[in-house]
């Protein structure tokens, strides 16, 4: 399953519903379960790209997280 943005699902399927569409991402075939705006993913004055988003249990690149808090380390690790 993934979510596409508008960029991808047009460049894609052209005028076609993007919803119930399949593609390969990595290896694993994936269905269109929603389509997303255009967002900015690097910098506010890039051009549209295409993106995809899946869940991160079916995510097999890597993840980054970035946490700010006023707790310790320690604390916010758990």
């Amino acid at each position: 399953m993934a979510i596409v943005n508008e960029t991808f699902a047009r460049t894609t399927w052209g005028h076609t519903q993007a919803i119930g569409q399949r593609f390969v991402l990595w290896e694993r075939a994936r269905e269109v379960v929603g389509v997303v705006e255009d967002g900015k993913y690097y910098n506010l004055i890039e051009s549209p790209a295409a993106a995809v988003f899946v869940p991160l249990a079916q995510n097999t690149g890597n993840a980054v997280f970035v946490v700010r808090s006023s707790l310790p380390p320690t604390e916010i690790a758990a």
